[in-house]
């Protein structure tokens, strides 16, 4: 028996909203990681002001591949290739980032006796000098965006989802 095949206008609330986040998400990721790839420079100075890594080599490293990442897991989410795994992925990356941007805003604000708040630095993130807090709510509701599409959402408008669904019953 034939089933009905799946049409946008079979789409629930639930499957339009997954997209729109994915969408959102994989815009956001291929902007950030294009403007540290225009920049390679800034970038890695951004990289060294954590004091992470004490080689150059470490420092080069983060440099070029992070960009790159951030576009190759962009493009995935674009394309709705692989979304658990690209979403929860980049759900790891945005908590390495967030953790990396409290800590030095933390010794920022303990070296300057300013509060937390009150801080404003160039993270690295693409987009100049940034405040603190601003950024790290920006980078748990990102996390959030990735976990519900690792965990929840729906693989409806994912190219996994078009080729391989059943399109006859049992």
């Amino acid at each position: 028996m034939k089933t009905q095949a799946s049409t946008p206008d079979s789409m629930t609330p639930t499957d339009w909203l997954t997209v729109g986040a994915r969408g959102l998400l994989a815009v956001i990721l291929l902007f950030l990681g294009a403007s540290k790839v225009a920049q390679p420079e800034d970038f890695l100075k951004a990289v060294r002001a954590y004091g992470v890594f004490d080689a150059s080599f470490g420092l080069n490293l983060t440099a070029i591949v992070v960009p790159w990442l951030e576009i190759f897991l962009g493009s995935l989410l674009l394309l709705g290739v692989a979304v658990r795994g690209t979403a929860l992925a980049t759900v790891v990356l945005m908590l390495v980032f967030t953790g990396l941007i409290l800590t030095r805003a933390m010794e920022i604000s303990s070296a300057m006796q300013l509060g937390l708040c009150a801080i404003s630095f160039d993270c690295g993130c693409g987009s100049g000098e940034v405040p603190v807090c601003p950024k790290l709510l920006e980078n748990v509701a990102l996390s959030g965006v990735a976990a519900w599409l690792s965990f929840g959402g729906s693989s409806r408008g994912c190219l996994r989802f078009s080729l391989l669904r059943e399109r006859f019953a049992d």
